[in-house]
């Protein structure tokens, strides 16, 4: 199973993604130190929002230059099919 990671940014009037900047494997661990991680949720799997200060520090963690006050910042993860599957049927049988 691969799931990627992004930092992604939309635009607050339109909800169009107007930033979106990969996370590389091996700066997750450090930008995850800025979110809360949901019960279960080990892969952070989640869409988690962000506040201003976690969009910075994530930022700063992966060499990234955004504009923190232009958009609403998330945390997200997407994968192929088969992953989404998986981790789903992985959330039900629990």
């Amino acid at each position: 199973m691969t799931i990627r990671h992004h930092l992604v940014g939309y635009n607050a009037a339109t909800r169009a993604v107007k930033v979106k900047v990969p996370i590389p494997a091996n700066k997750l661990s450090a930008a995850l130190r800025a979110v809360e991680l949901n019960r279960g949720d080990e892969e952070a799997f989640d869409s988690y929002p962000l506040a201003k200060n976690q969009v910075d520090y994530i930022a700063k963690q992966i060499g990234a230059v955004v504009d923190s006050d232009d958009a609403l910042f998330f945390l997200e993860a997407s994968a192929d099919i088969s992953t989404v599957r998986a981790r789903i049927k992985a959330r039900t049988a629990a």
